[in-house]
C-alpha cells in the first residue's frame, strides 16, 4: 500500500476527525490517471497551517526499493511501482517509523509510473524507463508534464471544501 496526502492535521497523535493526518486531504490535489501513469498536483493555500504533503511508503514491505534523485521505486513480488516528486522527499519519524516521507513546499507535483514483470521485464529495467522519462513541472504555472501526459492545477477556492 503506498499513498500520498496533504495531512488534514498536523501530526497523528491528535488525528481524530477527517480529514486526519493519514487519510483524506486538507487540500485536495488536482488529479489525472491514464492508463498506467498517475499525477497530481497539491497547491496548498498560505492559509492553511500544515505546509508540507507526504507519502506513505512502508519500505519493510517491499522485496526491493531504490531512491535516485527525484525518483523512489518499489517491487513487490511481479509488481513495481516508481513515483517522481517534484520536491525533495525526506524521511520523517514520528508514531510510524521508516514509513513517511514528507515534502515540504506548497506547491508540489507527483508522478506515479505502475509497472510489471510482464510488461516491463525485470525491476531495473522498469526503474531505466521511468529514468529515462523526462519529468518537468513548472511551478510558476501549475501544470505536470511527462512524455505525452499532461496535468494542470487550476486554481478556485470553494469554501464547501474548507474545514473550520
Amino acid at each position: 500500500m503506498v499513498f500520498i496526502n496533504h495531512p488534514g492535521e498536523s501530526c497523528e497523535a491528535i488525528s481524530e476527525g477527517r480529514p486526519g493526518y493519514w487519510y483524506g486531504n486538507g487540500i485536495m490535489p488536482a488529479l489525472v490517471q491514464e492508463k498506467n501513469v498517475l499525477g497530481m498536483i497539491y497547491v496548498i493555500d498560505d492559509s492553511h497551517p500544515i505546509g508540507f504533503t507526504h507519502l506513505y511508503w512502508d519500505t519493510d514491505r517491499f522485496d526491493e526499493t531504490k531512491e535516485v534523485g527525484n525518483w523512489i521505486f518499489g517491487r513487490k513480488d511481479g509488481g513495481y511501482i516508481g513515483i517522481w516528486c517534484s520536491g525533495t522527499m525526506s524521511n520523517y519519524n514520528d508514531m510510524l517509523f521508516n514509513c513517511e516521507k514528507r515534502v515540504y513546499g506548497r506547491n508540489t507535483a507527483y508522478l506515479c509510473i505502475c509497472g510489471s514483470r510482464q510488461e516491463d521485464e525485470d525491476f531495473n529495467n522498469f526503474v531505466k524507463k521511468c529514468m529515462d522519462k523526462v519529468v518537468i513541472y513548472e511551478e510558476k504555472y501549475y501544470k505536470l508534464s511527462c512524455e505525452d501526459f499532461e496535468l494542470s492545477f487550476i486554481p478556485s477556492r470553494n469554501e464547501t471544501q474548507y474545514v473550520q
